[in-house]
């Protein structure tokens, strides 16, 4: 997340590092506190979990 935030991006993916609800849970709480130490203010944070949800079904 590191260099994302160096190039000042408008969302971060984080797809493709977290499998279930409560890794993502940990991972967002992980990047907020990340952002607030670098006094970067969040303004929303979108979640989906459709692909989880759909993998669950099989």
């Amino acid at each position: 997340m590191e260099i994302a935030i160096k190039e000042n991006p408008v969302a971060v993916d984080i797809s493709s590092e977290r499998k279930n609800y409560t890794a993502v849970i940990e991972k967002t709480e992980a990047m907020l506190t990340e952002l607030r130490n670098k006094e970067i203010t969040v303004c929303a944070i979108v979640t989906n979990s459709a692909s989880a949800y759909a993998a669950a079904l099989y």
